[in-house]
């Protein structure tokens, strides 16, 4: 059942400086709710690719120095061309932190200036980090990835969101909130994720009706209320798996007003059918997470050029997929 257009009272913070409402407006430009994860793998990369940075055969070192400053300039490339690919059928691109940091200081060079190529394109920047800890800590990672565009408190990895965990309490998501109404940035906190033994934790009974993910959607809900701009979405979003389709419409009910982001997609089993309750009549709401279904769709011996001709038909396939089970007028 598609979800109507959230109603409230809240204060809402206006114009272009809200990132939901950058999002939100990427998302009517382009008809696309995509998002593409930008999750970097060697072994899956076009051999040709690999073979201009001296990588093709080569056994993995990330202890070596010198292995990573080529893996780290072969990723770049890689969602260079990605990007180029891809572009006009996405409203958001995600880097996963991890893929990055397993090649060092070279790898984090690379997702510095991987988030400058996806600003560069126009699009915003979803950092898949997972981050939070105490108030003090959450802070230094408020500011490392959601700090402002320039001068003493710039960001290191240029951010517009970025995805962090709740299990600390308001007190570890304070930090990020006070980024979100400064640098108008943007949260997707961990709810419904799209691991299979995510319910373990998330469905387990929590104190009072529900379970523990349904206690966290209400907790979302509060921290975004003054956070929400002109489109009616709140700059605090959450993470709410395509692939758990059964719990969608009950976390919107609970969270009327959270951008959902949404993983699963293609690869993990989650299908267009299974992201609908989360977006609303104006086809807004979500972005739709997918990275192996749409980096991979061809095997790594197919020639470069056709390789990024193949990224591209996947990303549009996938617009059109979930363009097809949006209500229209």
């Amino acid at each position: 059942m598609v979800q109507a257009k959230p109603k409230h009272q809240e204060p809402r913070a206006q114009g272009p400086h809200h990132f939901a409402d950058r999002v939100c407006a990427r998302v009517l430009a382009a008809d696309t709710r995509v998002c593409v994860g930008l999750d970097p793998d060697l072994a899956r990369f076009p051999e040709e690719l690999l073979a201009a940075h001296q990588l093709a055969g080569a056994t993995p070192a990330p202890g070596d120095a010198d292995y990573c400053r080529r893996a780290a300039a072969c990723i770049v490339e890689f969602n260079h061309r990605v990007l180029e690919a891809t572009a006009e059928y996405a409203a958001a691109c995600k880097p996963q932190c991890a893929y990055y940091e397993a090649y060092g200081p070279a790898g984090m060079a690379a997702l510095q200036q991987t988030a400058l190529l996806i600003r560069e394109a126009g699009l915003p920047v979803v950092m898949d980090g997972k981050r939070n800890d105490i108030a003090s800590t959450a802070a230094r990672y408020a500011q490392a990835y959601l700090g402002a565009d320039s001068g003493p408190r710039a960001a290191a990895f240029p951010a517009d969101a970025l995805t962090i965990n709740a299990y600390l309490g308001s007190d570890g998501v304070t930090p990020f909130l006070d980024c979100c109404r400064e640098f108008g940035r943007g949260l997707f906190i961990l709810c419904r994720t799209s691991n299979p033994s995510g319910g373990e934790i998330q469905e387990f009974p929590a104190a009072g009706p529900g379970a523990l993910a349904r206690r966290v959607a209400g907790l979302i809900h509060g921290w975004g209320r003054d956070l929400v701009g002109e489109h009616g979405y709140s700059a605090v979003g959450a993470v709410v798996a395509a692939t758990r389709p059964e719990d969608v419409a009950e976390l919107r009910a609970l969270m009327p007003r959270a951008l959902f982001l949404m993983p699963g997609f293609g690869a993990q089993g989650g299908g267009a059918g299974d992201v609908r309750d989360a977006l609303d009549a104006r086809g807004l709401g979500a972005l739709v997470a997918a990275s192996r279904s749409v980096l991979y769709p061809v095997p790594p011996a197919t020639p470069a050029a056709d390789y990024f001709d193949a990224v591209a038909s996947a990303a549009r396939d996938m617009r059109d997929a979930i363009n097809a089970v949006l209500p229209r007028a």
